[in-house]
Parts: C-alpha cells; sequence; structure tokens
C-alpha cells in the first residue's frame, strides 16, 4: 500500500468541460494526456447529441451545443491537488470510497498506474 504522501504527490491528467458562463459539469482524471483529451472529447460529443436531441423544435444542430462548450486541455497535475484529502484518506486506510461521483475500481487503476485509466467526476 501506498503511503499518503506517495499518493498525494502521483501524476495524473486533468481536464474539464462546462457549458459557457457556468462551472465544469464533468472533470476527466487519467494516468495519459491522450487518454484523458480523448475522453473529455467524447464526453463533450456526447454532451452535445444528448442536447440535440433534447431540444424539441431541432432549430440548432449538434455543432451548435457543441460551440455552447468550453474546455481545458490535459495538463498534468498530482492526485492531491485533483481529489478531495477524504477520498484519499480513504483510500489509504482501505476504507470504501465515499464519493457520490468517484468509480472506485478506476481510481484503484490510476492509483496503480495504469496510464489508460480514467476517473470522470
Amino acid at each position: 500500500m501506498r503511503t499518503r504522501r506517495e499518493l498525494q504527490e502521483t501524476p495524473v491528467y486533468v481536464a474539464s468541460a462546462w457549458w459557457r458562463n457556468c462551472e465544469p459539469f464533468v472533470t476527466i482524471v487519467g494516468g495519459s494526456q491522450k487518454a484523458v483529451e480523448t475522453t473529455i472529447q467524447a464526453v463533450m460529443l456526447q454532451t452535445a447529441t444528448d442536447a440535440y436531441n433534447e431540444q424539441g423544435s431541432k432549430k440548432r444542430e449538434r455543432d451548435d451545443f457543441l460551440l455552447d462548450m468550453a474546455r481545458s486541455f490535459a495538463k498534468r497535475d498530482t492526485l492531491g491537488n485533483v481529489f478531495p484529502a477524504h477520498v484519499l484518506e480513504n483510500y489509504c486506510s482501505e476504507k470504501l470510497l465515499r464519493h457520490r461521483y468517484l468509480d472506485y475500481q478506476n481510481f484503484h487503476s490510476l492509483v496503480n498506474g495504469d496510464p489508460n485509466a480514467i476517473v470522470r467526476f
């Protein structure tokens, strides 16, 4: 098991997407820049498709919804800067992670160095 400090210093890549003038609706954390970039693009495309399908009149195209979104590009960071302290504490103490948007299995893979691991929250 890794120490808390080792866990906090684990390098990851992070990107977020949001509707313009709003808070991010998704943050992607992953083990590689490529995996994070691919995932954030897919999430944005799916979100735009969902918004297009939900509109009643179909006056706007899917790409119009994409233009209403903004995103950050994958940047290098550490787990300690991205995840709340209680998530890392729970992981170190081997308690079940209690975070409403966190997938424990993907988080575990990310911590163990899987470059393809992706955690969405």
